[in-house]
C-alpha cells in the first residue's frame, strides 16, 4: 500500500486525538486481549451452526473463517488499518453454579449420561477475545520478550559491574529497555482506543447475528 501525503496526514491526526483522549484511567483500565461473554440458552452445536450459517452467507459483512467452534471476524481488508483488531470467538459449553439449573446437586456432577444431556440442552457460552493481527500481536508478545530478556541480562551484567569496582554502565541498558516496554505499552492503549468502535461493530454483529431472543446476559 503506498503512502500518500494525505493519508501520512490523516494518521498523525488520528494517532494525535487519540493520544489526547488516552488519559490516566484509560491507561490504567488498559487490557491486552479485551474479552467479551455472551450467554445464550441454546446447546452449542445449534450455536456453532447459527455462527457458521451466518459467516457462511452474504449477511455477515466481515471477513470471518471458521472451523470446529472456533471463528475468526476482522474487517474486510480494504477496510483494515495497522492499529485494526481481530474478533476470535470460542463456543463452549456453559458449566457454572447457576446454569444449567441442576448440572450439579449437592456439589455432586451429574452421571455421564445426564451431564451430556445438560451439555447437550444448553446454555452456551460464546466467548470472544479482541487482539491486534497476528503478526502484529506475535512480534509485540516475541519483542516483550527479548526487552525483558535483556533487562535480566543487563541486571546481571550491571551486578558484576559493581562486585569489580566499576560503574554499573550495564544498567542503563535496562532502563533503555524499560523505557521501550512502556513506549509499546502507551502505544497499544493508543491502538485499542483507535479500534474500539470496529471492535464494538463487530461483536454487535456477532450479537445480531444470534438474534436478541436467544440471549441471556452478556458481560
Amino acid at each position: 500500500m503506498l503512502l500518500t501525503r494525505q493519508s501520512i496526514t490523516q494518521f498523525a491526526s488520528r494517532l494525535a486525538s487519540a493520544f489526547a483522549a488516552c488519559d490516566g484511567d484509560t491507561m490504567k483500565t488498559l487490557i491486552l486481549g479485551p474479552t467479551r461473554t455472551l450467554m445464550v440458552g441454546e446447546s452449542a452445536e445449534d450455536v456453532i451452526a447459527s455462527l457458521s450459517a451466518w459467516i457462511d452467507s452474504d449477511a455477515c459483512p466481515f471477513d470471518a473463517s471458521h472451523r470446529a467452534g472456533h471463528f475468526q471476524l476482522a474487517l474486510p481488508e480494504k477496510q483494515r488499518k495497522a492499529w485494526s483488531a481481530y474478533l476470535t470467538i470460542e463456543v463452549r459449553p456453559a458449566f457454572t453454579a447457576e446454569l444449567p439449573v441442576g448440572v450439579l446437586q449437592e456439589g455432586v456432577p451429574l452421571p455421564p449420561e445426564e451431564a451430556a444431556a445438560a451439555e447437550h440442552a444448553g446454555p452456551t457460552e460464546i466467548f470472544g477475545r479482541f487482539n491486534p493481527s497476528p503478526g502484529l500481536w506475535t512480534g509485540y508478545m516475541l519483542t516483550t520478550i527479548a526487552l525483558f530478556t535483556v533487562i535480566l541480562g543487563a541486571i546481571a551484567w550491571g551486578g558484576s559491574q559493581v562486585m569489580l569496582g566499576k560503574p554499573p554502565h550495564a544498567l542503563w541498558i535496562g532502563a533503555a529497555s524499560l523505557v521501550m516496554i512502556a513506549a509499546m505499552w502507551t502505544l497499544s492503549g493508543i491502538g485499542q482506543h483507535l479500534a474500539r468502535d470496529e471492535m464494538a461493530a463487530m461483536w454487535s454483529g456477532m450479537e445480531e447475528a444470534m438474534g436478541e431472543r436467544r440471549r441471556l446476559t452478556a458481560r
